[in-house]
């Protein structure tokens, strides 16, 4: 359990971790997209600086045309001036669209218009008289005040641009320092993160190679302790049968050679010790078969559990009527089909032992396909390993719950030989 709670613990600092980088990295984007809609703002001003400034030049220019042509009368005085008019109304409709989302700038942008078309006209007229008209140098005196208010409202326009500018600016550049600052913590978190992460990884490792170097050393304990079954083994199945064997023979020989000669209460004791060595050679002989199934040679396979429940039942039951409902459903396991029968023929021969007086032997045999539970913790839920459950009951006396450990341990009894006879190292089940 310790382990899965690390696990979950690692989990929960990776979530944690990830959740800060994802909000550290959201606020990193938001102050970057206000950063690029002050940058934006910026040029937007620059761009309209630059409109009212392009729309001046070109006003200048036809003034300065217009006056060569009127000193000099050369024709390209007079064709630049005309291209410069032209220019004119490309020139407010750039300052127009650039100014279209500031109320303050429209007010003065319509009374620059005003003004531009008057000073336009006023050239056009000049143009045309050539200097002759009577009213040439009054066109003259109204285009030179047409012309100041079309600079005073282009300074109008300009500052109140200038003002727009220094506070985008200072918005762009307060930005432009939060959006350092995210990423700066945002660096370092990703950088803690990853060095929490390498120290978690090599301390989980270590503790692996920990764990892996004391379950080598587990290992070579149980190898050696079943080197020791194996020679205990050994020596029950061969050195302890033998003088089991013997004392057998002698009592046989002292019971048929002195049946008349030996008193009846003795020849009780003689009887007694061959009953006596016939239950150790009992069980010489179900610790000799425990442990070969403890190490067995045989090779796992397919084993039809069907078959093999009802060739246990042949077995235990083939001279009694038993009810034995079993489920249609009972699968083909992967598994050794030698210790599969020596289990059910034991879980059957219980049973029977163990039967109620007062009623007739029933047993039911049921089966379900149940997932691997491993922990408490939020995956368990996930898709896992599955196993096969096989549940055997039976309606015999049963036993109460508080001998659970006692019942299912080795060399243990719930009953006298007397009451119910058999093994303690028989394949418990419900009495012995």
């Amino acid at each position: 359990m310790k382990i899965y709670q690390r696990i979950g613990f690692v989990y929960v600092v990776s979530g944690i971790s990830v959740a800060i980088l994802v909000i550290l990295g959201l606020l990193y984007m938001e102050k970057s997209r206000e950063q690029f809609q002050y940058i934006e703002a910026v040029e937007h001003t620059y761009r309209v600086l630059s409109s009212i400034d392009f729309c001046e030049k070109i006003l200048i220019e036809a003034e300065t045309a217009q006056r060569g042509y009127l000193l000099t009368g050369e024709t390209t005085y007079r064709e630049t001036l005309e291209l410069m008019i032209s220019q004119v109304d490309s020139s407010l409709k750039l300052v127009g669209v650039s100014t279209a989302d500031n109320n303050g700038q429209r007010i003065y942008f319509f009374q620059l218009i005003k003004f531009v078309t008057l000073r336009i006209s006023f050239l056009k007229e000049d143009l045309i008289s050539n200097g002759r008209a009577m009213l040439y140098f009054e066109n003259l005196r109204k285009g030179v005040n047409a012309m100041e208010n079309c600079r005073f409202y282009m300074r109008k326009m300009r500052a109140l641009e200038e003002g727009e500018l220094k506070k985008r600016l200072e918005l762009k550049n307060k930005y432009q320092g939060l959006n350092l600052t995210y990423f700066k913590a945002t660096f370092i978190t990703a950088c803690l993160i990853c060095i929490i992460a390498i120290a978690i990884f090599f301390r989980e490792l270590r503790m692996r190679l920990t764990i892996q170097q004391n379950l080598r050393a587990n290992i070579n304990e149980l190898h050696n302790s079943k080197k020791e079954l194996e020679e205990i083994t050994f020596a029950a199945s061969h050195d302890l049968q033998e003088p089991m064997r013997k004392v057998r023979i002698l009592s046989n020989l002292i019971t048929k050679k002195f049946a008349n000669k030996i008193p009846e209460d003795d020849l009780e004791v003689v009887y007694r010790i061959n009953k006596v060595t016939e239950q150790m050679h009992g069980l010489l002989n179900d610790l000799v078969l425990y442990t070969n199934l403890l190490n067995p040679n045989e090779k796992y396979s397919e084993v039809n559990l069907y078959d093999a429940v009802k060739e246990a039942y042949n077995k235990v039951f083939k001279n009694t009527n038993v009810v034995f409902q079993i489920s249609p459903e009972v699968p083909v396991i992967i598994g050794s089909s030698y210790q599969v029968g020596i289990m059910l023929v034991h879980i059957l021969e219980n049973a029977l032992k163990f039967k109620a007086p007062e009623r007739e032997l029933s047993l039911s045999l049921t089966y379900e396909l149940k997932p691997i539970k491993e922990s408490k913790f939020f995956w368990e839920h996930l898709p896992s390993a599955k196993y096969h459950q096989v549940t055997i009951t039976d309606n015999g006396i049963g036993f109460d719950d508080q001998y659970n450990e006692k019942i299912f341990g080795l060399f243990q009894r719930l009953h006298t030989n007397a009451e119910y006879p058999g093994k303690v190292l028989a394949c418990p089940s419900q009495g012995g």
